[in-house]
C-alpha cells in the first residue's frame, strides 16, 4: 500500500508530467532508473552524515541532461526533503495513476514452462476482451506451478496451475468422511 508522501509526490509528479505532455516519456525514464537507485544509493541520499547540498550534488551529477529536468528535480527535490526513501514508492503511484489515465491493466501470468509468442497473443487478446482494456502483461515462469497458468491483476486472481490443483484434490480427501 502506498504511503501518503507516495501518493501526494507521485500525483505532483504525474501532474507536472501531464501538463508538459511528457506522462510516457518520464514513465519510461522512471523504468530506467529504477534498478540504478539500489538500496545503497538511496541511503547515500538520506545520510545526514553527508551535508544536503552534496547530496543533491550526486544526484544533479548522476542525472542532470540525462533524463528529463522536471524528474532530475522531482529526484532532488525528495533528495532535499529527505524522503529519498520514498522515491519508489512515488514512482509506483505515479505508475498507477498512469495506467489509470490510460486505461492500462497490468497483468503478472505466472507459468510452468515459458509462453510461446502464439499463446501470448491469444492471452493478451482474450484478457482485453474481458477487461475491456489495454492489457501489460510480465510473464514470469515458476517451475513449481508444475503445469498451467496463473494470472493475477485488478485486484482478482485465477489459478490453473496442476499445483493448485493437487492442493484441492489433497484438501478434499483429507476433508472426506469414509
Amino acid at each position: 500500500m502506498n504511503s501518503a508522501v507516495d501518493k501526494e509526490y507521485g500525483r505532483a509528479l504525474y501532474s507536472l508530467a501531464e501538463e508538459e505532455h511528457a506522462e510516457v516519456e518520464i514513465l519510461n525514464e522512471i523504468r530506467a532508473i529504477r534498478e540504478f537507485l539500489s538500496p545503497e544509493y538511496v541511503y547515500l541520499l538520506s545520510d545526514p552524515a553527508i551535508p544536503k547540498d552534496e547530496r543533491i550534488g550526486f544526484v544533479s551529477e548522476a542525472f542532470d541532461g540525462k533524463i528529463n529536468k522536471y524528474l532530475a528535480n522531482f529526484l532532488k527535490l525528495m533528495t532535499e526533503r529527505n524522503k529519498a526513501y520514498d522515491i519508489k514508492g512515488c514512482f509506483r503511484e505515479y505508475e498507477n495513476i498512469y495506467y489509470d489515465a490510460f486505461g492500462i491493466v497490468r497483468v503478472k501470468a505466472e507459468s510452468a514452462v515459458e509462453i510461446n509468442e502464439e499463446q501470448r497473443t491469444k492471452l493478451q487478446a482474450k484478457l482485453e476482451a474481458y477487461t475491456g482494456k489495454i492489457v501489460e502483461i510480465e510473464y514470469i515462469v515458476r517451475k513449481d506451478l508444475v503445469g498451467g497458468m496463473r494470472l493475477q491483476f485488478a485486484g482478482r486472481r485465477i489459478d490453473e496451475t496442476i499445483k493448485k490443483k493437487f492442493r484441492d484434490i489433497e484438501s478434499r480427501l483429507i476433508h472426506t468422511v469414509v
